[in-house]
């Protein structure tokens, strides 16, 4: 269908190449002249700033007894109880045995058959 059997790899990774060669090129002729269109930015440093003066700062007065001596622990260690139960022997679960569904005809699998669901 439309002679894609007879496409070489050569030629399939030479398409792949060409085609990723024109998208980089139309993004970076992109770039180029939207960096040309671009007008020069002013950045903080280079700009002119109405307020540069430090008139309008405060200083903040931080003194050592706001903060405690010691470094406390994130986590206080502490010894906590692990609670450990036993495993108590319940006797048999309310399944089914495998034997019933391995043998034909089982009376008990015919008792329980009302009890699945089951779709049509």
């Amino acid at each position: 269908m439309f002679g894609i059997d007879k496409i070489t790899w050569s030629t399939f990774l030479l398409f792949i190449s060409l085609c990723l060669g024109a998208w980089y090129f139309l993004l970076l002729a992109y770039c180029w002249s939207k960096s040309k269109q671009k007008a020069k930015e002013q950045h903080f440093e280079t700009g002119a700033s109405e307020n540069t003066s430090c008139e309008g700062f405060q200083p903040i007065a931080v003194y050592s007894n706001d903060f405690p001596s010691k470094i406390l622990p994130v986590n206080p260690v502490e010894n906590e109880p692990i609670g450990a139960c036993m495993y108590e022997e319940t006797g048999m679960d309310e399944g089914m045995e495998l034997d019933h569904f391995t043998q034909k005809n089982h009376p008990v699998l015919a008792a329980k058959i009302d009890d699945f669901q089951h779709q049509q």
